[in-house]
């Protein structure tokens, strides 16, 4: 979580990189995956395949996207397995 990264930086007042690592070294990896499922959807979407692929593939995609699953491809493709939380507790 960044919330208690960013309180040990305030607190310290040393804003480096190093103090900010634990934070990217914690949603590195959650980036990576986000990154390589948008790629993948790209690929899959503006890939050519045959002209009947190209015509149903916005259709599916459309349909899908109003659906239960199709929301949670759609969060998995924007915020990755892990989304960011917030710590309300620590506004204080």
């Amino acid at each position: 979580m960044l919330h208690p990264v960013l309180l040990d930086v305030l607190a310290s007042g040393d804003a480096s990189a190093e103090r900010l690592r634990p934070y990217v070294d914690q949603r590195g990896p959650v980036v990576d995956g986000v990154l390589k499922l948008q790629r993948m959807q790209a690929k899959g979407m503006l890939g050519r395949s045959n002209p009947v692929a190209d015509a149903v593939r916005p259709a599916v995609a459309k349909l899908i996207g109003r659906t239960p699953i199709g929301v949670k491809i759609t969060n998995r493709i924007a915020y990755g397995r892990a989304p960011v939380a917030v710590r309300t507790d620590l506004f204080q």
